[in-house]
């Protein structure tokens, strides 16, 4: 039987009135001061350095033959995109190796997205910008085996201003789809089935006061596995009650089949509250990143503040099911956003997730802003108790920031990789340490119920 596509958006946005009531839920102590480190993490090292060294990301197949190979993509110099690979779970690297970018045209490139399927399949995007034109997005693809396809634009991305990021994902049949936000109201999806020609754009059902930002790449594009499902996430900042760009919404978009227009998506607006409640209408929510927890659920992390025009920021989880998108109940989404982390004073951002295929036990990280930026990790079983957070280097240090995480599994067991960026003498270098995958936290604690 054929596999339907469902495409279901989310867009982090204020929150609607009609809140609804949570089940109470364990929500972490105020953290006063940075954690303990970890002594758990290997020391870390350089993976890449040079004067403007940026956004790594970690990829790691979540099963099969490419399960413990670790692959590294980042930005250098703003203007090259960069690829190294591990086969022995992080322990030993192949040379760096351009794979993309516009060097030779002194052109510029940025706000990278990468995806990864369970053949090894990665697939880069990233816009391009020469001279005075518009920026263009490209993409490029490396099989499992090594393969690189030929570097692909996208059409129809160069012709206008305020160009933002292609987020891209891979399903099971090795389709890649895409998300793109365009001009300053429009968000397109499209597809491409051989890597060669992309299906025509399809406008994505978003206001027409919407603005996908395009500064911190607020995007997120999931395939889900074994469902013919698809996941999106960005951030809106129409804006709620005249608080402008700080009052993000959350929006799902939700069809059952591969839509031919925007009619065929059917949208839910929803309120989002911690499990006290606390969230109001325009609580600023941004930077969404999501994982596929098991068939059919998914795991969405976030920042959110505790109420409108508070300054602190804290990192939060929420989960998607299939079977409540089918029923038609809030979107698919549970009730209950769970906060992962709060520091006081401080703003905790740009949080990374990444599961254990095997346990289904999410990771993140997180910079967390403690007389600087440090990165920040947690860990759960059940998505709604969180083991305490820790750091994962005592330094030295500058500014630890952009954290990228990904979990391998070999027949010894499994590891948890973290990369960042961080000053090192004068350049910008991308940092790198693991650990061994810590026992399920918790053990066996029952959990409350998430309505």
């Amino acid at each position: 039987m054929k596999r339907s596509t469902i495409l279901t958006f989310l867009l982090l946005s204020g929150l609607v009135a009609g809140s609804v009531t949570a089940a109470p839920h364990p929500q972490p102590a105020y953290q006063l001061g940075p954690p303990a480190v970890d002594p758990a993490f290997a020391p870390k090292v350089v993976l890449g350095r040079s004067r403007l060294t940026y956004w790594p990301h970690l990829l790691a197949s979540p099963a099969g033959a490419y399960s413990n190979t670790l692959q590294l993509v980042y930005l250098q110099d703003n203007q090259q995109l960069i690829y190294r690979q591990s086969t022995d779970g992080g322990l030993n690297w192949q040379p760096a190796e351009p794979f993309g970018g516009a060097p030779e045209w002194d052109g510029s490139a940025g706000n990278l997205a990468t995806t990864i399927d369970q053949a090894g399949k990665l697939t880069a995007c990233w816009y391009q910008l020469y001279g005075p034109t518009y920026p263009r997005i490209h993409c490029r693809s490396r099989s499992g085996e090594g393969s690189w396809q030929p570097e692909l634009g996208v059409p129809g991305t160069g012709d206008q201003a305020h160009m933002k990021v292609g987020v891209p994902a891979g399903d099971a049949d090795g389709n890649l789809h895409l998300l793109i936000g365009r001009g300053s109201v429009n968000m397109f999806y499209t597809a491409t089935a051989d890597g060669s020609e992309w299906n025509p754009q399809q406008n994505m059902p978003v206001t027409t006061t919407s603005r996908p930002n395009p500064t911190f790449l607020p995007t997120s594009l999931i395939a889900l596995h074994g469902e013919g499902a698809m996941l999106a996430a960005w951030g809106d900042a129409r804006g709620l009650d005249g608080q402008g760009g700080d009052s993000w919404q959350l929006m799902t978009a939700y069809a059952r089949a591969a839509p031919g227009s925007k009619d065929s998506w059917q949208t839910y607006y929803f309120t989002d509250t911690d499990s006290a409640g606390n969230f109001t209408a325009g609580a600023g929510q941004y930077r969404p990143a999501m994982v596929e927890v098991a068939q059919g659920r998914v795991g969405m992390v976030f920042e959110c503040r505790p109420s409108l025009g508070v300054a602190d920021r804290d990192i939060c989880y929420r989960e998607w099911q299939a079977e409540r998108a089918e029923a038609g109940i809030m979107g698919g989404w549970l009730t209950a956003t769970i906060t992962i982390a709060h520091t006081e004073p401080g703003i905790t951002e740009a949080p990374a997730v990444a599961v254990d295929a095997a346990t289904g036990q999410v990771y993140v990280c997180w910079q967390d802003q403690w007389s600087n930026l440090r990165i920040t990790c947690s860990y759960s079983a059940d998505g709604v108790n969180w083991h305490a957070p820790f750091l994962v280097d005592g330094g030295p240090f500058t500014r630890q920031k952009m954290v990228s995480i990904a979990v391998t599994r070999d027949a010894g067991g499994g590891k948890l990789h973290v990369a960042w960026a961080d000053s090192q003498a004068e350049e910008l270098a991308i940092f790198y340490t693991w650990r061994p995958l810590p026992d399920r936290y918790p053990e066996a604690a029952p959990t409350p119920p998430n309505p």
